[in-house]
């Protein structure tokens, strides 16, 4: 089975995290809203979507950084299950044997 590289797809990641905390989002709305209807600051509306961006990286920076820890690769260790190893696993040297013969 295939592991997961810890060192890819930081971008998926944010933008996950992103839509995970979306009432980041929902706010930044709502100041928008607030400038078109009561001339409210533009300085609020793109505050607050800075604000979420950099909450989503320093998140996902952070989970990213702690997930190098105790990432140890596993070795290669050799298969002892008697239904699933094939011949040359049981028996080094040995061919698996057919039924060629009457």
């Amino acid at each position: 089975m295939k592991q997961a590289d810890p060192s890819r797809g930081f971008v998926l990641c944010f933008l996950a995290n992103m839509a995970l905390h979306f009432w980041w989002g929902i706010a930044a709305l709502i100041l928008l809203i607030l400038h078109v209807w009561l001339d409210l600051s533009w300085l609020f509306v793109w505050g607050t979507c800075a604000l979420w961006g950099i909450h989503a990286l320093i998140l996902t920076a952070l989970v990213f950084w702690g997930n190098r820890f105790g990432q140890d690769p596993t070795p290669n260790r050799p298969n002892r299950n008697p239904y699933s190893a094939k011949t040359e696993d049981r028996f080094p040297g040995s061919k698996e044997q057919t039924n060629d013969q009457p």
